[in-house]
């Protein structure tokens, strides 16, 4: 066909392209979605108080909690926050405090003091102790030359602190010091020695006050004029409290052999005794409920052969278990003017809901104000629907029990109305929609497959462990990990085969190459007994390594970039050079990817325009800081926003390039995240499909494209039904049209529409009655939200070549975003 046949208006085989008036560029920097918080705090709770923030204003007493903690909650505080009763949500204090508050107190002016283990807060040196004025945290002279780990209010309003510090801003105080309001002085020697520490004290009814700690003494009282020590312990004191009847009650680590107790006693005003069994640990902390009964927190587990985990309650008879009590150190007790009693300290699990270093006790059982995730999430999986599945060993999410999995419809978390039955390690997708999960729990894992309303395990447990699972060439499940049938096998229906003579080590991940070749990843160094270090290749028959591999300790993470190339990420490098920790196999050899990262990776995703995602426990690249989780452009290393604490364990990408992190960190940028946290993209791209293809010489006509439109790709569609002797013309355009054909060309049949106009077009002749289109789509950030129409009209030729008909397929609607 010669071009003279073309229509004037269609210029032939014009490479289709746009050149725009630029917009203005679009605001498409990303933040974290708002946060689901945790429930409890990231750190721990070491003491509390209540405190009135406004004195005589309207606000009522809050709870102050302090510690070493960077989250509670929904709320990014540091050190030290305040819990807003009406709304359940905490509150920072200014910046906080960091590294940890061991200690809290209020005023007879009202203000909040706060002691522990800091010098400064932000550009204000403070030195272990400093005061909230109502705008800043401010010093108390030149703070101490040590630790604040007590302080107590005395009748007369001054304000003692007691600690491992020997000079109160130069002056010798011997591990407690006075605050009378304009400078710091001693109780007359304190407790000399360098070593010593003060770590309670407590009021009396009549003033006078008393110091615990770890000094020889162990608990001295003192009168206003000198120290006199209070009986005899074998050990050191931690805690001292004083019951509202005036009783002195202490525990510690004293006990049981030639003392008066059993780490908890009480001084009947002679002599130290025992208070029942006692307890067979550490005791840290000790308050009083409103009906008069102790309660005590620590380490132990039992007071004699009475069960009571880290936490007790003693009701004048014997000591009792409180609820499911704790699975880690109780730190702290306090019960407020409401009788409200509150714990904190450093355990993770205190029964059904949970709560995690924070937690109120109602009466039966021990709770916290509910979010996020209650243990770290290991995997994550997108389904085809957009939803986002979450596994590892948590049971709740928020209020929501979700046992070990979880789904994120967009909007909030449920649960998948199944228990798997055991921690989910890995998750994938299989190629019908199904979930396939791996299952790690003790001596029990599986591989169980998720159809949309049960769970089916696949096979029986394995004699090892469970890491990795993948679906395939043709269906087939692969499951890795470290187990007796070479680390790596398939199940072939029936049950599980080794792949050859599998490897020699554990295997962490597992991918498909585009060719349907198997990659493992781990820390083994054969496969198929041949030398593979850390990778290996399965093609169906045999194991072939990546050149000499890779040096470190395992490979725990695998991706395929578009072009077929195979990144690994992990404790890797290559040998001769410094671990950069990520690495590319480019065909012939292992090359990094600019200077590579400063930690392990666990987690690698790609984004639908190509560039890599990394997540882990790094902080830099080369000189830019890369927070736990970064972008590789192809060119550079690219930071994200900051997860602060903890480390990424597993990344997920949707459609529209929303970015989903997890793992065991509980701080995004300045929000409290339970676990999980996503990264939301402000400009997606979009596609559509408009109007309706008309029937041709050949049957139906169809335009259609399973890719969307982002900066910097080339957009390919393909249109269907073209007889044999046709042109497809592919039209590109910034307007929509809806004209009939034949209105604008004679041969234009009925029915048959132009719906795009044809600003850039281009000619193919179909193969197999198919005709692909592509647009290269420059990377210009002014280009996002533009709007493209995308249309193939067909020009059917007749005998010769002769133009015969016009027919056209539907239309595409392309919005250009950016990741």
């Amino acid at each position: 066909m010669s071009h003279h046949m073309l229509p004037r208006f269609l210029p032939a085989a014009l490479a289709a392209s746009l050149i725009l008036a630029a917009p203005a560029a679009p605001q498409c920097e990303r933040d974290w979605a708002p946060a689901s918080g945790i429930p409890g705090a990231n750190g721990t709770v070491r003491c509390a108080v209540e405190w009135d923030p406004d004195g005589a204003g309207p606000l009522p007493l809050r709870l102050v909690v302090g510690g070493e903690f960077t989250a509670i909650g929904t709320a990014a505080v540091r050190g030290v926050a305040m819990r807003d009763d009406a709304t359940g949500n905490w509150l920072p204090i200014g910046t906080g405090i960091t590294p940890r508050v061991d200690a809290l107190a209020v005023l007879q002016n009202g203000e909040l003091v706060a002691g522990g283990s800091f010098t400064t807060i932000g550009p204000t040196v403070v030195n272990g102790i400093a005061r909230w004025s109502g705008t800043a945290w401010l010093p108390l002279a030149n703070g101490v030359g040590g630790f604040v780990r007590a302080l107590a209010v005395l009748p007369n309003g001054d304000l003692i602190a007691g600690g491992s510090f020997e000079y109160a801003s130069g002056v010798l105080v011997n591990h407690v010091a006075r605050w009378s309001g304009g400078a710091w002085s001693p109780l007359l020697v304190g407790f000399p020695g360098v070593t010593l520490e003060v770590r309670s004290m407590a009021v009396m009814p009549n003033g006078d006050l008393v110091a615990a700690g770890a000094f020889s003494a162990r608990v001295s009282l003192w009168n206003g004029t000198f120290w006199t020590q209070l009986g005899s312990l074998n050990n050191f004191v931690n805690t001292a409290h004083v019951t509202a009847a005036g009783e002195l009650v202490v525990g510690g680590e004293f006990g049981p052999f030639g003392s008066a107790g059993n780490r908890v006693s009480r001084w009947n005003g002679t002599a130290w005794v025992p208070i029942g069994a006692g307890l067979n640990s550490s005791v840290y902390s000790i308050t009083s409920l409103p009906n008069g009964d102790l309660v005590a927190t620590g380490a132990f587990l039992q007071s004699g052969s009475t069960a009571a985990p880290r936490v007790a309650r003693w009701d004048g008879t014997a000591w009792s278990q409180m609820g499911a009590g704790f699975d880690a150190n109780g730190r702290m007790l306090f019960v407020r003017g409401n009788g409200t009693l509150w714990a904190g300290g450093e355990f993770v699990q205190c029964g059904t809901p949970t709560a995690v270093r924070l937690a109120s006790w109602n009466g039966a059982s021990w709770g916290t104000d509910l979010a996020g995730f209650d243990r770290p999430v290991d995997a994550l999986a997108a389904l085809p629907n957009g939803d986002l599945i979450a596994g590892g060993a948590f049971t709740r999410t928020g209020t929501i029990a979700a046992p070990r999995i979880a789904r994120f419809d967009g909007a909030s978390w449920h649960g998948l109305a199944a228990d798997p039955g055991s921690p989910v390690v890995d998750l994938t997708v299989a190629a019908n929609g199904d979930l396939l999960a791996c299952l790690g729990g003790p001596g029990q894992p599986t591989v169980a497959r998720w159809n949309g309303t049960a769970w089916s395990t696949i096979g029986g447990p394995f004699s090892g462990s469970l890491r990795a699972v993948l679906e395939g060439p043709g269906g087939a499940i692969v499951a890795a990990g470290s187990f007796a049938a070479g680390n790596v096998a398939r199940w072939d229906g029936t049950s599980w085969l080794p792949l050859g003579t599998g490897v020699d080590g554990w295997v962490e991940s597992l991918v498909r190459l585009p060719n349907g070749d198997l990659v493992a990843g781990g820390g083994f160094l054969n496969a198929g007994g041949q030398p593979a270090r850390r990778v290996a290749r399965w093609n169906g028959t045999a194991w072939s390594a990546f050149g000499t591999g890779l040096s470190g300790n395992e490979v725990t993470a695998l991706a395929v970039l578009p072009n077929g190339d195979l990144v690994a990420g992990g404790s890797i490098g290559v040998t001769g050079q410094p671990a950069d920790h990520v690495r590319r196999w480019d065909g012939s050899a292992w090359v990094p990817l600019g200077s590579g990262l400063n930690g392990p990776v666990n987690s690698l995703a790609v984004l639908p325009n190509g560039d890599l995602l990394a997540g882990g426990s790094f902080t830099a690249a080369g000189t830019t800081q890369v927070q736990r989780l970064a972008r590789w452009n192809g060119i550079t290393w690219l930071p994200l926003r900051a997860l602060a604490d903890g480390s990424v364990r597993a990344l997920a990408v949707d459609a529209a390039g929303t970015i989903h992190a997890a793992g065991d960190f509980t701080l995004a940028s300045d929000r409290a995240v339970g676990h999980a946290a996503t990264l939301p993209n402000p400009c997606p791209a979009g596609l559509g499909v408009y109007g309706a293809g008309c029937t041709g010489g050949a049957g139906p006509l169809s335009l259609a494209s399973s890719q969307r439109p982002w900066l910097g790709t080339t957009f390919t569609s393909t249109a269907t039904g073209l007889p044999a002797a046709s042109i497809g013309l592919s039209i590109w355009g910034f307007t929509a049209t809806y004209n009939e054909l034949w209105l604008l060309l004679p041969q234009g049949q009925p029915g048959c529409l132009l719906l795009a106009w044809p600003n850039a077009m281009s000619a193919a002749v179909p193969v197999a009655g198919s005709v692909p289109s592509q647009l290269a789509i420059p990377n210009s950030p002014a280009l996002v939200g533009t709007t493209v129409y995308h249309q193939v009209v067909v020009v059917e030729l007749g005998p010769g070549g002769a133009l015969q008909t016009f027919t056209s397929t539907n239309a595409l609607v392309l919005v250009l975003g950016s990741m």
